[in-house]
């Protein structure tokens, strides 16, 4: 059959995808929709949406002892776009304070290199990532449970013993492989309906494209690692500590609603053991979590999650 290209802006848009198999059958094959999209992630004419440059140099210069507010807004400079997003997001209710924030040395400054790392990211990936034409609101409802799963794993990071300088990115990132699967079905001359079956079979290999995704974006390898193996507690046997973080927050932002799919509980659908209490008990006694700090948690996740985006 011959190919069947979709193509899109490059600037800021969703890249270039190919499927040689358009037609998915009635009864859906999860080997076979596996297959499918796994062929059209290792096309060589594949082109997975990219993050925007500035985006991946910000994370990179990030990483670095003693960076100040100038070269990341330097970086900045080189991308208004992105860089006027970031602000709007700086000088919302979330980050609002009593004297506004001006600039991003001034964000730097006030709130800390990690925390406008983290809006430079969450305003890349909204911009870039979390968007598909004819599947605008199915993907806005994954931004929205991303975003809400990164703000409750910072949250939760806080009262953990760890070190949790990814836990907001794995939180904005660990559903990215529904984006990429969505993504290559959009591909199709005829996008298929998704049915409760067919969220099904993505949900068996939406974090091995989640992972894939994670490594052509260069992101931390542990971020990686995490990505693919996101609906479970444990690596190799041994309790992961960015997947406890993202447990706790998945569980509270899928307790309140934020579930990421529309007319199907994420849950349900995508992994029920993530959000299970039993796996939130396991992931809390990792984390050294005690039952008054999970009590803390709850009571401030309504007052996050209404501010987010």
């Amino acid at each position: 059959m011959r190919a069947e290209t979709h193509r899109h802006s490059a600037k800021y848009g969703k890249g270039e995808y190919v499927l040689t198999d358009a037609d998915l059958p009635a009864q859906v094959d999860e080997g076979a929709l596996a297959k499918q999209i796994r062929g059209t992630l290792t096309s060589p004419t594949f082109r997975p949406p990219m993050l925007p440059a500035v985006a991946v140099e910000v994370l990179e210069l990030c990483r670095r002892p003693n960076v100040g507010g100038d070269r990341v807004g330097a970086l900045l400079e080189r991308d208004p776009v992105l860089a006027g997003v970031a602000m709007r997001r700086v000088q919302s209710a979330v980050y609002a304070s009593a004297m506004p924030v001006t600039s991003i040395r001034h964000a730097v400054t006030r709130l800390g290199l990690q925390a406008v790392r983290d809006i430079v990211l969450e305003a890349a990936f909204n911009l870039k990532v979390f968007r598909i034409p004819g599947q605008a609101a199915t993907a806005e409802s994954i931004r929205r449970h991303s975003a809400s799963v990164a703000h409750v794993a910072r949250l939760a990071a806080r009262y953990t013993p760890l070190e949790s300088e990814n836990a907001f990115l794995l939180g904005l990132v660990h559903d990215v492989g529904l984006i990429g699967c969505l993504m290559a079905l959009e591909a199709s001359p005829k996008p298929p309906a998704l049915t409760p079956e067919m969220w099904l079979g993505i949900g068996g290999i939406h974090e091995e494209v989640g992972a894939a995704l994670a490594r052509l974006w260069q992101l931390p390898a542990d971020t990686q690692l995490a990505i693919g193996h996101h609906h479970r507690l444990k690596i190799q046997g041994q309790p992961h500590p960015l997947l406890a973080l993202l447990s706790v927050a998945e569980y509270f932002a899928i307790r309140a609603g934020r579930d990421g799919a529309p007319a199907l509980s994420h849950a349900d659908a995508l992994g029920g053991e993530s959000a299970s209490f039993e796996r939130l008990q396991e992931a809390a006694e990792f984390l050294r979590l005690n039952s008054r700090h999970l009590e803390l948690i709850e009571k401030e996740v309504p007052s996050i999650l209404e501010k987010v985006a």
